[in-house]
């Protein structure tokens, strides 16, 4: 699996679990522009979640820097570390 589809991958899970916890009231959204699309429309926030990635990895694309890649490779370990502490918030529901 290459650098880009995991980091589509990472970002649709940490979607898919922060829209979890706000619905179980186990957290709060703590991006504002993220907070403002959830309340606005839950399908417009995973537009956005979902589109912002999709669109910086086209324009990656485009460019061909090695430093790009690197930071997109520290992208995923950062994505993994989030959902990590996401599914720690399922934990006590699930034990």
């Amino acid at each position: 699996m290459n650098t880009a589809t995991m980091i589509f991958l990472l970002c649709a899970i940490d979607a898919i679990l922060t829209t979890a916890g706000l619905s179980l009231h186990l957290i709060e959204e703590g991006n504002p522009l993220m907070h403002y699309l959830i309340e606005l429309n839950v399908g417009l926030f995973f537009v956005v979640k979902l589109g912002l990635p999709m669109i910086l990895l086209l324009v990656i694309h485009l460019v061909n820097k090695s430093w790009i890649y690197h930071l997109m490779n520290v992208t995923v370990v950062l994505y993994v570390f989030i959902n990590i502490y996401h599914l720690a918030w399922f934990l006590p529901y699930l034990l």
